[in-house]
């Protein structure tokens, strides 16, 4: 089984994978959730944008490499999802 769908739709739900373009609405969302994040991720208090940028080019290697979607023994899950 190859790679995943890079966007999946079910129903009224998109979920896509990160884009580069995506630094600005990550970055806010994280700096206007600070106060909900902390609790269980304590490193978004010192996270800045330069880092959420290496995070979104981190991410989009792992995806051309194949690494973002690994999964034991080397399959994906069967899903109901349908591909865009």
């Amino acid at each position: 089984m190859g790679q995943p769908a890079e966007t999946l739709r079910f129903d009224q739900v998109e979920l896509r994978r990160w884009r580069m373009s995506d630094v600005e609405a990550l970055d806010r969302a994280k700096t206007e959730s600070l106060d909900h994040l902390l609790p269980w991720m304590p490193w978004a208090a010192c996270h800045d944008r330069q880092q959420t940028a290496e995070f979104l080019a981190r991410s989009k290697e792992e995806w051309d490499s194949g690494q973002a979607c690994r999964c034991p023994r080397g399959r994906l899950p069967q899903a109901r999802w349908e591909s865009m």
